[in-house]
């Protein structure tokens, strides 16, 4: 199992159109993007995204079954929004939402 990293930096120029010159409206703005993924090579799982930061916050993040490779959890701005649990066969057995509401999933087909 291995984690990857990727920067992602965007810029924008706007300019205000009522402004004369139009240069000196100008506002520059950047975002920095990091994206971490989760392989698992073992299972031949690659480029599920684990973690996406933006401007140094944490916008989402989702950990994964070490063995599987499987989601387990999923969180937002560091609020938990999902947990998900699996049968033997490798189907979703239960989803708990981030209020702890539980939906139980079955018969599978």
């Amino acid at each position: 199992m291995t984690n990857r990293k990727f920067l992602v930096r965007s810029t924008w120029l706007v300019v205000a159109l009522a402004s004369v010159p139009a240069i000196a409206g100008a506002q520059s703005y950047s975002r920095t993007e990091v994206i971490t993924y989760h392989d698992n090579t073992s299972k031949w799982v690659l480029g599920q995204v684990a973690s996406r930061t933006v401007n140094g916050t944490v916008v989402e993040s989702t950990t994964f079954n070490a063995t599987t490779a499987q989601p387990l959890t999923y969180s937002s701005y560091g609020k938990l929004q999902q947990t998900l649990t699996y049968n033997a066969d490798g189907t979703v057995a239960t989803v708990k939402d981030g209020n702890n509401n539980l939906t139980t999933l079955s018969s599978w087909k």
